[in-house]
């Protein structure tokens, strides 16, 4: 009788351990899906921070008011380019960041609507904010381009403006001659 006992509370116990080691390991899944998607979020809004600042930088760029000029304003946003397509990395490690594998929980929580509302509510903020960082990535290339065209016409505009000058000059001083 007492060895019946001793027997049905180390099952129980080894029961009870079961147990606690898969919630343990239910546990540890729910903190790695909330350091993968703090890492997420850190990421995505540091990565906006640095498009607004660069959109601020081209657009904040002024009006080349001479030849000279225009051509430091070409290279000057030929770097800005470099430094935009250089983060194309980024945008990747955003977008692995946000397998939904790693960010969703797929732990077994006995099934509850609200794991499942949760899941659907980290999902939908993953996808905004991918959607947002592309939507800034596709606005800035599109600034960036049209940018990149103004300042060619900027330029070209200052080139035929001192070859107008040039051509001004040599026929004043021909007259000069002629006279």
């Amino acid at each position: 009788d007492r060895n019946e006992l001793i027997t049905q509370k180390i099952n129980s116990l080894k029961s009870d351990w079961l147990n606690l080691a898969k919630l343990l390991n239910v546990r540890k899944q729910k903190l790695e899906s909330a350091r993968h998607y703090q890492k997420f979020l850190a990421e995505y809004r540091e990565l906006k921070s640095w498009m607004n600042d660069m959109t601020n930088r081209i657009n904040s760029q002024p009006e080349p008011l001479s030849l000279a000029e225009a051509e430091t304003s070409l290279n000057l946003h030929a770097e800005r380019t470099t430094e935009i397509d250089g983060k194309n990395h980024r945008f990747l490690e955003l977008q692995t960041y946000a397998n939904v594998d790693n960010m969703v929980d797929n732990g077994d929580s006995g099934g509850s609507s609200s794991k499942a509302s949760l899941d659907q509510r980290l999902q939908r903020d993953i996808n905004k904010c991918l959607k947002d960082i592309l939507d800034l990535q596709m606005q800035i290339k599109a600034k960036c381009e049209e940018r990149r065209n103004w300042l060619d016409e900027c330029y070209e505009f200052h080139k035929y403006k001192e070859s107008w000058r040039q051509f001004e000059s040599w026929c004043n001083h021909t007259l000069a001659q002629l006279r």
